[in-house]
């Protein structure tokens, strides 16, 4: 009669670990850089990206599940990376040149209005290093606003001013 009952406390522990588990999503909740993508079991493969820490506002690793097939590219990642914001983000139009990334927000939505200057921060932060992480050949961030230069109330950027560089 014990060991049924022990067998049954580790088939209970077992289904309440295992239903903690989103095969779609998985946060760490630690600092450093995220690991490049492994190829799951299922058809799908994991992508290393950033997101926002809701009580700090630093940058945390997290893994984002695509499928097999998908192709890794700036839009995919941004796209990845601002899903995870409870802010609305717009971006308008995201170019890929050789060295370096280009992403033009909307000047009517997160990350130019409506946020603290530590959330924006934030937010410009993972978007920033889920691309250098992810794309080799980029080597440089830069953020517009509209067809302008990047220009909230909390921060600017000049017009060719990179947010960040390798």
């Amino acid at each position: 009669m014990k060991k049924k009952l022990v067998l049954l406390a580790l088939i209970f522990v077992l289904f309440v670990l295992c239903g903690c588990y989103s095969k779609y999503e998985l946060k760490e909740k630690t600092s450093g850089s995220p690991t490049k993508a492994p190829v799951s079991s299922e058809g799908n493969k994991e992508l290393a990206i950033y997101t926002i820490d809701d009580d700090t506002y630093e940058c945390i690793p997290s893994i984002s599940v695509i499928p097999k097939d998908a192709k890794v590219d700036a839009e995919l990642i941004i796209n990845e990376v601002i899903a995870n914001f409870k802010e609305n983000v717009i971006i308008l139009n995201i170019e890929e040149q050789p060295d370096s990334v280009v992403v033009y927000f909307s000047a009517d939505a997160a990350p130019v209005v409506n946020v603290s200057s530590q959330m924006e921060a934030g937010m410009l932060d993972c978007i920033s290093y889920s691309l250098l992480d992810n794309l080799d050949y980029c080597n440089e961030i830069y953020f517009r606003c509209g067809s302008d230069n990047y220009k909230s109330s909390n921060m600017e950027l000049g017009y060719d001013e990179p947010y960040i560089s390798k």
